[in-house]
C-alpha cells in the first residue's frame, strides 16, 4: 500500500517543481473520507440443480485517503487524491450430488467449493479542476475531469472437495496473491468552503473502471475532506 502511494505521488510532486519557478502556484494538502453511493456487488443465495449457491459481498463502502492540490492563477487546479478501500468476496457452491456418475479411470467429480478473495484497492485519480469563483471567495464551487488508475491487490483462496468413481473423497486447496491495474475517466463536482486556514471540501465523484471484476464498471462516490 505504501509503495503504491509513493510510486504515484512522488513523480507528481517532482513534475510540479519546475512549474513553481515559472509562475505563482498555491499548494494545499489534506485528507478526505467518504463512501460508495452505488453498491458494487449484491449478496445473493439460491439453489441450482439441487445444490446450494451462495455469494457474499465483502467490499466495504467506506473509502479514505490523502489529497494534494496545486492551484494555477485564479480558477484552475490539479488534484491528486489516492483513495484506499477494502475489497473482497466470499462464495460457496454445494452441488449435492446424490449419485456419482460413471467416470473414466482417475476421473473425479466436484462436490463443493468455497472461494474467498480478500484484499484492497487504491484509486489514484489525477483531476484537472475549474473553480467558478476566485481564490479570495469563501465558497468556491468547482467541477473536475481527469483519469483514475486503480490497483487491486490481495489473496484468492479456493477450497474444493472432490470424489472419485470409487467413492474416495479428496480435497484441493489453492491460494495465490494477485495484483491488477485498471484505468478509466473520472468526473467530479463539489465546493471548497474556506473557514480561516482550513477549507472543508464536500465532493461527488463518478469513476469508470474498465477492468473492474466482479461487479459493474462504474462507481458513484461522495466525500467530505479538509485542506490546509
Amino acid at each position: 500500500m505504501t509503495r503504491t502511494f509513493l510510486a504515484v505521488s512522488l513523480p507528481a510532486l517532482f513534475l510540479t517543481g519546475p512549474l513553481a519557478h515559472a509562475q505563482k502556484i498555491d499548494y494545499s494538502i489534506g485528507a478526505r473520507a467518504g463512501f460508495l453511493l452505488s453498491q458494487p456487488l449484491r449478496d445473493r443465495s439460491g439453489f441450482i440443480s439441487q445444490g446450494a449457491n451462495v455469494f457474499r459481498n465483502d467490499t466495504q463502502r467506506f473509502a479514505a485517503g490523502p489529497t494534494f492540490e496545486i492551484g494555477f492563477k485564479q480558477r484552475f487546479g490539479l488534484e491528486l487524491s489516492p483513495t484506499w478501500r477494502r475489497e473482497g468476496t466470499t462464495s460457496f457452491h454445494d452441488f449435492n450430488l446424490d449419485t456419482i456418475p460413471t467416470l473414466p479411470p482417475g476421473g473425479v467429480v466436484l462436490l463443493s467449493q468455497f472461494a474467498r478473495e480478500s484484499g484492497h484497492s487504491w484509486d489514484i485519480p489525477l483531476v484537472g479542476k475549474y473553480y467558478l469563483a476566485r481564490k479570495d471567495a469563501k465558497i468556491r464551487p468547482f467541477f473536475g475531469l481527469g483519469a483514475s488508475a486503480t490497483r487491486y491487490g490481495g489473496t484468492a483462496f479456493v477450497y474444493s472437495q472432490l470424489q472419485s468413481g470409487t467413492g474416495a473423497k479428496t480435497t484441493q486447496v489453492f491460494e495465490n496473491g494477485y495484483s491488477r491495474w485498471s484505468l478509466g475517466p473520472v468526473v467530479s463536482g463539489g465546493a471548497t468552503i474556506r473557514s480561516g486556514r482550513i477549507s472543508i471540501v464536500p465532493e461527488f465523484r463518478y469513476v469508470w473502471d474498465n477492468l473492474a471484476y466482479p461487479g459493474p464498471h462504474h462507481r458513484a462516490e461522495a466525500f467530505l475532506g479538509f485542506r490546509f
